[in-house]
C-alpha cells in the first residue's frame, strides 16, 4: 500500500508538467494545441493573407504604347489554381474564372494609364492586386564618330573595327504626370551583356565606346528611369559592323566633284582630268583621311603622289590618243590594321579637244 500512495504522489506532481507539454508555441506567438486538426488546404488556413503575398509580373516589362502585355499572378502562400479570380480593366469587369491567373490586356498612348486588377476571392475573404501600365517608350541611336565621309555625305558614319561609337538613349515616356526630361533621367547601361558602370548614372543619356575588333556587332542596352524609380523604360539596339570602302568621283576644274554619285569609269578628252577617291568608313582624326595610307596604281605600276596633303588625289595625263587604263588604289590604316580598303576604276581616254 505504501507503494501505490508513493506513485500516485509521484504522478500528481507530473501532472502539470504533461499537461504543459500537450501545448506547443510557434514562432509567432500563437498557442496551438496538439490535439488541433490541420487542414488539408494550406493555402486558405492563414487568415492573415494579404495582398503583399501575391506577386504580380508584366510581360514585357516594360511595355510602350499600344502594345500587348500579359499580366501573371504567382505566390508562394496561395495555390491561386484553386480559388476563384476576378479581372478589371479600368475599374470594368473583363472576365472571371477559377485559376484565371493571367490576364491579356493592351496599353493606351503615351500618358494614358491602364489600371488592372486582380480579385482573389480566398476561403477567408477577397484580397486585391493592381497593377498599373503606364506606357514607355525609348529610343537608341548609334554614329560612328570617328569614320571619314566626305562633305557632301548626308548620311550615318559607318563604323568599322575599332571605331568610335557614340550611342544615344532618348526615353520618352510620363514620369508623375509630365514627359519626363531625358536630362532629369537616370541611365543604365550594358554592352553585351555586361554592365557598363562609369557610363551609368544621372543624366548620363549617352555611351562611348570602342569597337571590339573580335566581335561582329556590339550589343546595347539602355534603361532610363526618373530619379524615384517609379517609371522607367530600356531598350536594346544592335551596332552592326561595316567594312570600309573607296569611292571614286570625278573633279571638274571649276566646279569641283562633277556629280555625288560614285563613278566605277571615268571618261574624259581633256588634256587631263581628276579624280579623288573617298575612302567610307576609315577612322581617321577630325575627318583627314590623309592620316591614312594610300597606294595607287596604273595598269599595276606605282603611281606617287608627291603632294601628301591631298594623296586621296589623282590627275590623270590624257595622251591624246584613244585608250583606257586600268586605275587602281590600296588604302590601309596605320593606327588601326584591320581597316583596309581596295578598289579599281577605270579612265577612258579620248582625242584632246
Amino acid at each position: 500500500m505504501k507503494r501505490l500512495a508513493f506513485l500516485a504522489l509521484i504522478i500528481a506532481l507530473m501532472s502539470p508538467v504533461f499537461l504543459n507539454m500537450a501545448h506547443a508555441q510557434v514562432a509567432d506567438g500563437t498557442n496551438v494545441s496538439a490535439n488541433a486538426t490541420i487542414p488539408s488546404d494550406l493555402s486558405s488556413y492563414d487568415s492573415s493573407t494579404n495582398a503583399s503575398d501575391i506577386d504580380a509580373s508584366v510581360s514585357p516589362e516594360n511595355p510602350g504604347a499600344f502594345t500587348t502585355v500579359t499580366v501573371t499572378l504567382d505566390s508562394n502562400i496561395v495555390d491561386l489554381r484553386r480559388y476563384m479570380i476576378t479581372w478589371f480593366v479600368d475599374g470594368k469587369s473583363v472576365g472571371s474564372g477559377i485559376g484565371k491567373y493571367t490576364l491579356i490586356s493592351k496599353t493606351k498612348g503615351y500618358g494614358q494609364p491602364t489600371s488592372i486588377r486582380a480579385a482573389i476571392a480566398l476561403g477567408t475573404g477577397t484580397i486585391t492586386k493592381d497593377v498599373l501600365l503606364a506606357p514607355q517608350d525609348m529610343t537608341m541611336m548609334w554614329e560612328a564618330t570617328d569614320s571619314y565621309v566626305p562633305p557632301f555625305y548626308q548620311g550615318k558614319k559607318l563604323p568599322g573595327r575599332e571605331s568610335i561609337i557614340k550611342i544615344v538613349a532618348i526615353p520618352n515616356f510620363v514620369s508623375k504626370g509630365s514627359a519626363l526630361n531625358p536630362a532629369n533621367a537616370v541611365y543604365n547601361w550594358m554592352r553585351n551583356g555586361n554592365v557598363v558602370e562609369n557610363a551609368s548614372g544621372y543624366g548620363n543619356d549617352y555611351l562611348l565606346i570602342k569597337q571590339n575588333k573580335l566581335n561582329a556587332s556590339e550589343q546595347i542596352q539602355a534603361t532610363a528611369s526618373d530619379q524615384g524609380g517609379d517609371a522607367q523604360s530600356t531598350a536594346t539596339i544592335t551596332v552592326p559592323l561595316f567594312d570600309p570602302k573607296i569611292l571614286f568621283y570625278a573633279i571638274d576644274p571649276t566646279t569641283g566633284i562633277r556629280s555625288a554619285l560614285a563613278q566605277t569609269s571615268i571618261y574624259f578628252t581633256t588634256p587631263s582630268a581628276t579624280i579623288v577617291a573617298e575612302p567610307y568608313g576609315f577612322s581617321v582624326a577630325r575627318n583627314n583621311p590623309n592620316n591614312l595610307s594610300l597606294s595607287w596604281t596604273m595598269n599595276d605600276n606605282p603611281v606617287s603622289i608627291s603632294d601628301t596633303r591631298h594623296q586621296t588625289d589623282l590627275n590623270l595625263q590624257n595622251p591624246g590618243t584613244a585608250g583606257e587604263s586600268s586605275i587602281g588604289l590600296s588604302i590601309t590604316n596605320p593606327n588601326t590594321p584591320f581597316q583596309t580598303a581596295n578598289a579599281i576604276i577605270s579612265a577612258v581616254f579620248g582625242p584632246n579637244n
